[in-house]
């Protein structure tokens, strides 16, 4: 009976930490570059019956990174597309201000690319990555996001940011030293 009181707590417990929490996964000096690396664990930026995105947060150095795993969903099919070097990711906060970040390198969809579990790994998805500037950086992690706008080969996609998902992308901001 004790056993089974102790693991009705417990599982509640690692699941809420597991799938609510961010982490600092990788905080470490490369051994061959004497890079500073961080960064943070995958999490869900926004997930709409039109598209899915995750985000982290890496620095390597000085040098601040957002980087995303997004894919269109058009119907129950994922959609091909890609993102250009210097296309843009938007975000808005609730304060009004607007954070404009441009992609590092042409990348196209490919399957498995948007995807950060065993779910959706057979769609069509990409990986981008949007450097930051320190000032960007300061806004971001002092606000809270309310939308995002993702531009890409197929026109710009628009997307609501629900308040967990705001909160985990405040809170893996401040994770970043």
């Amino acid at each position: 009976m004790k056993y089974n009181i102790f693991y009705s707590l417990l599982i509640p417990i690692l699941f809420t930490n597991n799938f609510y929490s961010q982490k600092l996964i990788e905080n470490k000096i490369d051994e061959f570059t004497k890079q500073s690396i961080q960064k943070t664990s995958w999490e869900t930026l926004f997930s709409t019956m039109k598209g899915t995105s995750y985000f982290r947060i890496s620095k390597i150095d000085n040098t601040l990174f957002i980087q995303l795993k997004f894919r269109l969903n058009e119907g129950f099919e994922t959609k091909s597309f890609s993102i250009e070097k210097d296309q843009e990711l938007m975000f808005k906060t609730k304060e009004g201000e607007i954070i404009t970040l441009k992609n590092l390198k042409s990348t196209i969809t490919c399957v498995g690319c948007g995807a950060i579990s065993f779910n959706a790994s057979q769609a069509l998805g990409i990986e981008v990555s949007y450097q930051i500037n320190e000032e960007q950086f300061n806004i971001l992690k002092n606000s809270f996001l309310e939308k995002t706008r993702i531009y890409t080969d197929i026109g710009y996609k628009e997307f609501e940011i629900k308040k967990k998902n705001a909160l985990l992308f405040t809170d893996s901001l401040k994770l970043i030293n």
